[in-house]
């Protein structure tokens, strides 16, 4: 009689250790179950929100030959404010990645909403009446496109 409350007892502490652990897991990958969704979400709003467009009038192309700049205008029509360095702002010309591009902010500071970014992409010789295809990327995966014939 007495053995059989003590496998009983044994049995019980064992059932309890073995939920014990199962708990301690499924805690853990419900955590970071939960972090990887929040992040995630974090990073999706911040893609809703970010928006640029280039507002260069496409047939007056700001195009220097002598020195073989183009100069973009690029708009932050999101509602959140958008890192503009040359590592964060990029420019592609037929495709081509810009590698030498100069970024300026209009007015100075950080390029938040309605802001203007200039991007000046140098080295780049343009042969005049040739369709170009110009994109920008921003921060969080904001595009934009526009196609212009070369001056």
């Amino acid at each position: 009689m007495a053995s059989t409350a003590v496998s009983q007892l044994i049995f019980f502490i064992a059932g309890l250790v073995v939920a014990s652990v199962v708990v301690g897991v499924m805690l853990s990958s419900t955590t970071n179950l939960a972090d990887g969704i929040e992040g995630r979400s974090s990073s999706l709003a911040d893609s809703l929100r970010s928006d640029v467009r280039i507002i260069n009038d496409p047939v007056a192309m700001p195009y220097n030959a002598t020195n073989q700049t183009l100069t973009l205008y690029v708009l932050n029509s999101g509602t959140i404010s958008l890192p503009a360095t040359n590592a964060t702002l990029r420019a592609f010309v037929n495709g081509t990645f810009a590698a030498n591009t100069t970024v300026y902010i209009v007015g100075g500071g950080s390029w938040g909403p309605q802001g203007i970014a200039i991007i000046e992409v140098h080295g780049l010789a343009l042969t005049s009446g040739t369709d170009m295809l110009v994109t920008v990327v921003a921060a969080h995966g904001a595009t934009d496109r526009l196609e212009f014939v070369a001056p």
